[in-house]
């Protein structure tokens, strides 16, 4: 996009759509899963985030990218949240719906995990932690391998503390010091006394404070209630479901697959039995550099389709993950054991790669690290179920 025609936003309604750029001056560092503060790149990001008409998506929008609105930042609750306003800096996104329950999240391009030319990443394991310290720069962080990984995974969204007062759609974050977590949230209002103002508080603070202004409100006025009402405002259910044998003995299902969604509820049945399990996905690649989309053969060289569509799949490096309780009920279950031995490896997260159409669910479980190879028995075809 840098050097092409540009690409026009979804919108330019005012608070539908946010600037935001993350340097290795400013900000510096990422703070990740694992504790650990990960250098920036040296091409910074760059991404312009914008509001579907709906409010339950929300484009991302990177020149360093194709010129496309295939890159999406799901919203909470599988991207089925309706947001009234967004806000973003330094790569962390501010959204509200219309009765002022709040929402933040780390996400851009490299941190998600989808920028293996730049950065090494791995799928966060919290119960084998990475004792590497974090590299000092970008660049030592991608060749030096006495360094950590990018810990990645399907991460959800951050529910701030509802505000005790009269608030407008009008929101706004801010960076305030180094590392992704000093970020200052702002939100246009008034206070007991009726004074105008605006209501801020750090992403960490449990508290909001007020600051007045006595200038004229300009946002328009939420209906903000103190109990949360998140649920209230959610689009329909991602109409993609799918079901199938992943080995002789245990069949899969994904019900409403939201593409955009980094973390999905998934099912596995062994021999009737049936036990949940997660699956965090990171759009835009299947393991390596030579494979983020330089797929020529199937149009996805240049730009792709929005949404889920037929002709071009969708590319996930992807992780199984074991919740406590179906661990604790492969104790008593031999086969359910067998699976989690066999096809999982034993591991907790077990990676995977992935890819998906409207019609088909495709699970590459590669032999070899990092790269989705297709062996033999190796692929897993799930079909779209109602």
């Amino acid at each position: 996009m840098w050097l092409g025609k540009g690409l026009q936003s979804p919108t330019t309604e005012e608070g539908k759509w946010s600037f935001s750029l993350i340097d290795n001056n400013v900000d510096k560092t990422y703070s990740t899963p694992d504790g650990k503060d990960q250098p920036i790149s040296y091409a910074k990001v760059t991404q312009l985030v914008a509001l579907g008409h709906e409010g339950s998506r929300i484009y991302s929008l990177d020149p360093w990218l194709a010129r496309d609105y295939s890159y999406e930042i799901g919203t909470p609750f599988n991207s089925r949240f309706q947001a009234e306003s967004v806000s973003a800096s330094g790569s962390v996104i501010f959204i509200t719906n219309k009765y002022g329950d709040m929402y933040t999240k780390l996400s851009d391009y490299d941190v998600r995990g989808a920028d293996p030319a730049q950065f090494r990443y791995q799928w966060f394991d919290p119960n084998n932690p990475d004792e590497r310290p974090s590299a000092s720069n970008a660049l030592l962080q991608r060749v030096d391998n006495n360094t950590a990984p990018i810990a990645i995974e399907g991460q959800e969204w951050t529910h701030q503390p509802k505000i005790p007062g009269v608030i407008t759609s009008r929101i706004s974050i801010h960076t305030t010091a180094p590392g992704s977590m000093n970020r200052e949230l702002r939100v246009e209002g008034t206070n007991s006394d009726g004074e105008s103002g605006y209501w801020h508080k750090s992403l960490e603070d449990k508290n909001w404070s007020f600051t007045a202004t006595n200038l004229p409100l300009e946002g328009k006025k939420l209906d903000n209630s103190s109990a949360d009402r998140s649920e209230d405002t959610l689009a329909e259910e991602s109409p993609f479901s799918y079901e199938g044998k992943i080995t002789d003995n245990a069949s899969l299902r994904i019900d409403h697959f939201a593409y955009a969604s980094e973390r999905h509820d998934i099912t596995v049945t062994v021999n009737g039995k049936k036990y949940p399990l997660l699956l965090d996905t990171v759009d835009g690649r299947l393991g390596t550099p030579l494979s983020q989309r330089l797929l020529p053969g199937e149009g996805e060289f240049g730009s792709r389709p929005a949404g889920l569509v037929e002709r071009i799949p969708r590319n996930y490096a992807a992780a199984i993950r074991v919740p406590q309780e179906t661990k604790q009920a492969a104790e008593h279950d031999p086969e359910l054991k067998n699976f989690l031995e066999t096809y999982l490896k034993g591991e907790d997260p077990h990676q995977i790669f992935v890819r998906v159409t409207p019609s088909e669910f495709q699970i590459i479980n590669s032999p070899v690290k990092d790269v989705a190879i297709p062996a033999p028995g190796a692929v897993a075809t799930f079909t779209s179920v109602s």
